[in-house]
């Protein structure tokens, strides 16, 4: 093996993971965030934004990523809507990340005691109240885990985008790959990288995990001998 083609190519390599990582943050966390508005919204209209967001869910499960990211691209141009490839990624990266995401935290809605909900309807909360002050923590977490292995693979199937030409990191790879006749070295580099990247963000993960359950406000008080 010759990885003398990989290490000139590093920074091409670089450049697309720096974009393999913005398109899974900024389409994971906008995802996010139009989840907790569902779940906000069905907390006030019931059945008429959980039935419309139910079906949104099973025809994005049932689909694969690389057809709704050709069904999007494609699609949203032969409507006349021109964008860039960075803008591409994020609403494809947002549309898929979104079902998943809102079926997470439903199932983290479900868990959150009955109790807690019927004392905060009894004090007459709105359903922004209700979900700020009485859902979310526990919601968050009962579902972080499943929300950080969901984001290692949102993160992964970018590489999908490689198929409609959106650089990133197999996009560049592929490119590297067939101008330097080293298919085989460049591929285990950007096997690595992505293993890497995957890594360093359960890491960041776990340590989120840890905060929102209170790990290290109890570590906090034993150091000061209150605990």
């Amino acid at each position: 093996m010759n990885f003398e083609a990989v290490w000139a190519g590093l920074p091409l390599l670089l450049s697309g993971a720096l974009k393999t990582i913005l398109y899974a943050v900024a389409g994971y966390a906008a995802g996010l965030a139009l989840a907790m508005l569902l779940i906000v919204g069905r907390l006030a209209y019931g059945n008429a934004v959980s039935r419309p967001t139910a079906i949104f869910v099973e025809i994005v499960r049932n689909t694969p990523f690389l057809v709704q990211a050709f069904f999007l691209y494609f699609g949203l141009a032969k409507l006349g809507f021109s964008m860039s490839s960075f803008v591409a990624a994020i609403i494809i990266v947002t549309f898929n990340s979104l079902a998943y995401t809102v079926e997470i935290l439903r199932s983290g809605l479900m868990g959150v005691p009955r109790g807690m909900i019927e004392a905060g309807e009894s004090m007459s909360f709105s359903a922004v109240q209700m979900f700020r002050y009485v859902i979310a923590r526990p919601m968050l977490r009962a579902t972080l885990p499943a929300l950080s292995g969901q984001f290692i693979i949102i993160m992964l199937n970018t590489s999908l985008l490689s198929a409609i030409a959106i650089p990133e990191l197999t996009y560049e790879a592929s490119n590297l790959a067939s101008s330097s006749f080293r298919p085989f070295e460049v591929y285990v580099a950007i096997a690595v990288i992505y293993f890497t990247i995957s890594a360093a963000f359960a890491g960041v993960f776990a340590l989120l995990t840890r905060a929102v359950t209170g790990n290290w406000a109890k570590v906090d008080l034993a150091r000061r001998g209150i605990l």
